[in-house]
């Protein structure tokens, strides 16, 4: 979350990154609550889920109660280089 804060802050200034930081928060919280919104990525990693918010790719694990987020990453990055064990 810091480096994309980071750059949004640089390319589009600091109310543009605030935004964006709440807006990819309140998609985990409604991750957080909603799991099966998630896409599988068992191409990827059999226990690895998906779900797109903005441009960046929130990338989770289900588990009992909760979500574990992995990585966030931009749509346009190579997941398999990012996602390995």
């Amino acid at each position: 979350m810091a480096s994309i804060f980071r750059y949004t802050f640089l390319e589009y200034g600091e109310t543009q990154a605030d935004t964006y930081a709440i807006v990819i928060e309140e998609a985990i919280v409604n991750l957080a609550n909603n799991p099966e919104l998630g896409r599988s990525e068992s191409h990827t990693r059999s226990d690895y889920f998906s779900y797109l918010v903005g441009k960046h790719i929130v990338f989770f694990k289900k588990r009992k109660n909760a979500v574990f987020v992995v990585r966030i990453l931009h749509q346009q990055m190579k997941f398999e280089l990012h996602l390995r064990n």
